[in-house]
Order: C-alpha cells, then structure tokens, then sequence
C-alpha cells in the first residue's frame, strides 16, 4: 500500500536523505517554467531567436501531447495523456521515496529525480495552462505544452545518388523541446548508460577464482612442494594432504637421525665384504 510507505518514510526516517531529490527538482521544475513563461511574453508563437549562429535558436511552439511535439489527437486524447501523466507521476514518487529510504545510489536517485521534474514540468503546462498564462480558451486538462529548444546542428539535402530520399532536406537535431523533456530524456538515458554502477551484482562464492598455487621446500630432499590448491571445492582435502605429507616426512627425518645403527650396519657390512675379498 502507498499510504503505509509514506508514513513509514517520513515519520521513521532521516528527511535529509531527500535533500539531494527535492533539490534536484525544484532546480529543473524552476529552469522549465521560467524559460517556459520567458519565451511566452518575449517571442511571438510560431517565431524564433537565434542563440548561437544556426544552431541554437529558441523556437516558441505549443504542442498537446508528448515530449518532442509528439501528440494524441482530440480532446479526449489529451484528457487520457494528462490522466496517464498524473498516474505516472504518483508513481514515480512513490519510487523515488522507496528508493531513497533503501539508500540507493545516489546516482540512480538524481536520475529518478530527473524523471519526476520533467514530468511534473509538462504536467503543469497540460493542466493549468489556461490559469497560469490567462486562456480562457483552455480549461483544465486542456493545457498546452510550451516548447522552445531547437537544436538543428545539420542541415543540409540527401544526394540525388542516394536511395530512398535522394534530393529530399535532412535536418538534424528536428524536435523541438523544452527542460522538462530533456531532464527526462537525461535521466532515462544515464540510468541505461550506468545501470551497472547503479545495480551492483554480488559475485556468487562459486564464482570466485581458483586460488594460487603456493610452493615450499620439502624438508628431506629440498624439492619443491605444492600447498596451495588448485580449486576452491578441494580447498580442505588438498590442505589435510599436504599436511599428512609434511607429517610424514618430518617423522622419517627423525627416526633416521634417532638410529644410528643404521649406519654402523652399513659400516659392519662393508668391511665384512672387503675381509672375504
């Protein structure tokens, strides 16, 4: 359930963990809607400034569907995408606190904070269009999106040689967008990009790396001897073994120092033989 989460979070919780996303979009929500109402009283519909040479203008158009210009037509296509955004909205929030108070990356929580201003951001044009730049002509859930960032870096026409659209204009960056798209542009695109540094995998025990091999010199004759292990399931045999061999060795040492007469058969016999000879 929501309402369980969101007790939970702000009654049993550190609030300073939502500094960073509060802040994050209160920063986009603040940039959108002041650029927004910027270019509304400043630049006529349909009409542009340039910004840098030919490719940065801010272009004012209104559009009544999604991000980019995209659009569903009629009025109950735009009742259904506001819908649909507020629901999304209530989502993402939902997730964001969840995330937080389970100490995500903070990485992945700015990018999920992203998400949820730029949202927010065309959620308010969508809904209080009307109120906030005084249209009658637009009621609630009836609102415009305002969009001003142009981007077209290439402009040029396809060869005549080329197939498919030989002679035809090519435009390259072609939407126009506003804040609120390119923060949730931003944000999904940097979640897909370090998806592996937000979401750390744990490596299993079983794919840990065999273990070096490690060599010691035997006590007898000097030779090397292997004591490490070769792998990880014969870890506690291997090192039994090798402790047996090190045993037995040190204990044939011993009662070869510990019999003397060993050599003094061997002496007794020797000159038996040269006697006989």
């Amino acid at each position: 359930m929501v309402y369980p989460v969101f007790f939970e979070i702000f009654y049993n919780h550190n609030l300073k963990k939502f500094i960073l996303p509060a802040l994050v979009i209160a920063l986009v929500l603040l940039a959108d809607q002041y650029l927004k109402y910027w270019v509304h009283t400043h630049i006529p519909i349909n009409s542009h400034i340039v910004i840098f040479e030919n490719w940065f203008l801010l272009n004012y158009i209104e559009n009544n569907g999604m991000a980019f210009g995209f659009e569903i037509g009629g009025v109950a296509g735009k009742v259904v995408l506001t819908i649909f955004r507020i629901v999304a909205v209530f989502a993402i929030v939902w997730y964001l606190f969840k995330q937080v108070s389970l100490k995500a990356s903070k990485g992945f929580i700015i990018c999920v904070s992203l998400i949820l201003a730029g949202a927010v951001g065309n959620i308010i044009d969508s809904v209080f269009y009307g109120i906030l730049y005084r249209s009658q002509s637009l009621p609630l859930f009836q609102g415009r999106v305002i969009d001003m960032l142009y981007f077209p870096v290439v402009d040029t026409y396809f060869p005549e040689w080329f197939p498919f659209w030989k002679g035809e204009h090519f435009e390259f960056f072609r939407p126009v967008f506003n804040i609120a798209d390119a923060s949730i542009s931003i944000g999904i695109i940097s979640i897909l990009l370090f998806q592996k540094r937000f979401f750390p995998q744990e490596i299993p025990a079983t794919d840990i790396p065999n273990a070096p091999i490690e060599t010691m010199e035997h006590p007898i004759d000097g030779t090397a001897m292997e004591t490490g292990t070769v792998n990880n399931e014969t870890n506690d045999s291997n090192a039994v073994s090798t402790d047996n061999s090190i045993e037995e060795s040190e204990n044939t040492f011993n009662n070869f120092d510990s019999n003397p007469s060993n050599d003094g058969g061997a002496i007794d016999s020797t000159n038996t033989n040269d006697t006989n000879l």
